[in-house]
């Protein structure tokens, strides 16, 4: 008996095959036809595409004249190869995230945002892309079905946000083929001044720019204390009409003067269960995890681990890792200057701080996991491996030395 032979193919599906073969040869004959009108010195590509296929208007183009956040969405609902604006780098402060910034921004792909502004007061607004501060609660509130909220600002002040700080003229020139940002690491927080709920910030940037990508780092618990006093210990080193400290700072003048450790200026603040664990929650409530890409301090900045570190940012990204450079500058690192040699406390002490720190740190890791981000004993490694290595520090007279992260 022979092999069956092949069922011939039905009138319809003939005629389907003819009219695709139809239709592409239509746009290959008009796109090699306008070849001539095709975007000269590196034009979008997406934008170019449209048009030959009849779609509309590109996302550039869409977005050219938007002064306001109504216009952007509707300027996203056309094809572009970036959003607008594609990220934000949200925190946490002193974990590494104005290196981040540096090294993004110095990527080929991205579309440069100015350079960070110099030291300022803290009552002075800014509005270049580090630190934009735009949606932490400043300013006059002015959505017509939101007008209590405390996040967002005037037509004035969004108008000048998306052309200045986020640069829609570049973007649009480059074809949306470089993605826009910025970083504010008070974002996390709930704001500069934590005036508004972390919650509410974070539904407010999940209105207004949906689909953008939230970046957050996350450092060793007592570490990340630590640095944030070293911060306002330099701080301090300013005149007041500079940097006027506020009722949280009093403990950190002491620290300043001699009369407090600096045991004591954080033992509190690292007790508090909401300094990484309700920010955390609060944007992973606002944002889908597809949308939020979580990273350790320690393996940023680890030589062993740097680099798989940038390359998965970059992948979140979609901008191309073997572009990127091969170092990670640390930038506005005090670490240096604020003893090197480590910070003196008494054993019990230290063992205080890591039985509050790991208490944290395990509640962290669970919701990381639960998520799908990290698993727990990832996470866990490297911050152990600190507290391990600074309990091993202490003397037989019982003081240790805590060296940050």
């Amino acid at each position: 008996m022979g092999l069956p032979g092949k069922p011939a193919p039905s009138v319809a599906s003939l005629l389907t095959a003819v009219c695709l073969g139809a239709a592409l040869g239509l746009v290959l004959t008009t796109a090699r036809g306008a070849v001539g009108s095709a975007p000269q010195g590196g034009g979008s590509l997406f934008g170019w595409t449209s048009d030959m296929l009849g779609l509309g208007e590109s996302r550039a183009e869409a977005l050219r004249s938007c002064t306001d956040f109504a216009c952007v969405r509707q300027a996203h609902t056309r094809p572009g190869k970036f959003n607008f604006p594609h990220f934000f780098i949200i925190g946490f402060p002193k974990a590494a995230t104005t290196s981040l910034h540096a090294y993004l921004t110095a990527h080929p792909q991205a579309l440069n945002p100015r350079g960070k502004a110099p030291p300022r007061p803290r009552t002075c607004p800014v509005t270049h892309p580090q630190e934009a501060q735009f949606f932490s609660g400043k300013g006059a509130c002015w959505h017509p079905d939101n007008e209590t909220a405390h996040w967002g600002c005037g037509a004035a002040e969004t108008a000048h946000y998306i052309n200045h700080t986020l640069r829609r003229d570049d973007a649009v020139k480059f074809g949306m083929e470089r993605p826009a940002f910025e970083s504010t690491t008070d974002y996390v927080w709930g704001g500069i001044n934590m005036s508004t709920s972390v919650y509410e910030l974070a539904a407010g940037v999940r209105y207004e720019v949906p689909w953008v990508k939230i970046v957050i780092s996350m450092r060793e618990p007592i570490s990340h204390q630590i640095s944030g006093k070293v911060h306002t210990l330099d701080m301090l080193k300013n005149p007041e009409w500079w940097f006027n400290p506020e009722e949280a700072d009093a403990c950190v003048r002491r620290l300043y003067n001699g009369t407090a450790t600096m045991y004591d200026c954080i033992k509190n603040q690292l007790k508090k269960e909401g300094s990484y664990l309700e920010p955390l929650n609060a944007w992973l409530t606002a944002f889908p995890p597809e949308q939020v890409h979580v990273i350790q301090f320690e393996n940023l900045t680890g030589d062993a681990t740097r680099a798989a570190t940038l390359n998965g940012v970059m992948r979140f990204l979609g901008m191309e890792p073997e572009l990127g450079l091969k170092t990670l500058f640390r930038n506005n690192s005090r670490k240096a200057e604020a003893r090197p040699e480590g910070w003196p406390m008494k054993r019990a002490h230290l063992e205080e701080l890591v039985g509050s720190a790991q208490t944290k740190a395990e509640r962290i890791a669970d919701v990381l996991e639960r998520y799908g981000f990290h698993s727990q004993a990832a996470w866990m490694a490297s911050w152990r491996a600190s507290w391990d290595a600074n309990l091993a520090s202490c003397k037989p007279d019982g003081m240790c030395a805590f060296v940050p992260t």
